[in-house]
């Protein structure tokens, strides 16, 4: 997240995960070209971005650039659930895992949430629209890919979900999908900006419990009042992937913040000041759990965060060097803060978890 100045439930039946299904389906038809008995598109037919990706730091009249054009193409959730029945049984090439929610589940019954490729690691936003991939068990980062959705890319935050996709929001509260193993493509799935006073928003996907993995999207709104605190200037809500309207869970004391969950059904947010806290929230009313003093951390700019195997791992600026820093809390060891990257080969503005990542560390 950075400010522009002036990281699925039990209930859902087949019917319920259509949407769902619809935009991992379109995802992987436009990033992989068209299905058995459809006339594809020349590569070559695809136009470019003319302009160079670049996205506001703060100050809206500063940017970045990537090195060259991205060539991104964007399709609609509704007009790209193509008619797939003829090469659907075998499934899509390269292993992404179309069925992730799979079509299978009585009408009454749970939707079974399994993980898509690539889900299990922590996923990135730079600041010229590029997705990153960042492994906290070698502190390697590598790009995966730029993206420009309708010309745009100034992005703001992300979550991503167990389907592989990101959920990318970008700074005039658009929101578009991703697939996080080919990010040249994009999905508007028909989001409306705005509603319920959430236009712009931190957000993260989270587990519906220990028992139940399905996912489901969390909001923290910000008003403009970048990292301030006070009863009730922020509200917690959620929006549904399936008919992509907000809801409204309950106030919060933070504005600005950045969230993160887990495979296990916690909700967790990044955000404050004098010093930035870690909080954990209740996800049905938004009320704290908990709340713990991150005494040498401050929100920058430019900041996010991620929670992988009980640690949590925040993103923030690195001095004046234009680029981030990755600082490690050993949440369930000693409690204790570490910078572990010192500079980010870029400046980070959103990160993204699935909850298919690891809840604890390996044995």
């Amino acid at each position: 997240m950075y400010p522009a100045r002036g990281g699925n439930n039990m209930g859902m039946t087949k019917d319920g995960g259509s949407r769902r299904r619809r935009l991992v389906a379109a995802l992987w038809t436009s990033a992989c070209g068209s299905t058995e008995g459809e006339q594809g598109t020349d590569p070559g037919e695809t136009q470019a971005d003319e302009s160079s990706a670049s996205a506001t730091i703060g100050d809206s009249s500063s940017s970045s650039s990537s090195s060259g054009p991205v060539t991104s193409t964007t399709t609609s959730a509704e007009s790209s659930s193509t008619e797939r029945s003829s090469s659907e049984d075998d499934g899509p090439p390269g292993g992404f895992d179309v069925y992730a929610i799979p079509d299978a589940a009585e009408e009454t019954g749970p939707v079974l949430c399994g993980c898509a490729e690539g889900t299990d690691v922590i996923y990135v936003l730079s600041d010229a629209a590029e997705l990153w991939s960042f492994d906290p068990d070698n502190l390697e980062f590598e790009l995966v890919g730029g993206f420009a959705c309708d010309g745009m890319s100034s992005t703001f935050s992300m979550g991503v979900d167990r389907n592989a996709i990101a959920w990318v929001m970008f700074q005039g509260s658009d929101i578009y999908n991703i697939d996080i193993n080919s990010p040249d493509a994009c999905v508007d799935p028909g989001y409306t900006p705005g509603q319920l006073g959430f236009d712009l928003f931190g957000m993260a996907f989270v587990s519906e419990s220990q028992d139940n993995p399905c996912d489901q999207l969390y909001a923290q709104s910000f008003t403009g009042s970048f990292g301030s605190e006070g009863p009730g200037i922020g509200a917690l809500g959620t929006l549904d992937p399936d008919d992509l309207t907000m809801t409204e869970l309950g106030p919060t004391d933070f504005d600005g913040g950045e969230l993160t969950g887990t495979g296990d059904g916690r909700l967790f947010m990044f955000a404050g000041a004098d010093p930035a806290k870690l909080v954990e929230l209740d996800k049905s009313d938004a009320s704290v759990i908990s709340i713990f003093e991150l005494e040498t951390l401050e929100l920058t700019n430019a900041f996010a965060f991620s929670f992988f195997a009980g640690d949590f791992y925040f993103f923030t600026e690195a001095g004046f060097t234009g680029d981030s820093q990755v600082t490690h809390l050993d949440f369930d060891g000693d409690q204790e803060l570490e910078v572990v990257v010192e500079q980010a080969p870029i400046r980070i503005v959103g990160a993204g978890v699935s909850t298919c990542a690891p809840v604890y560390p390996p044995n």
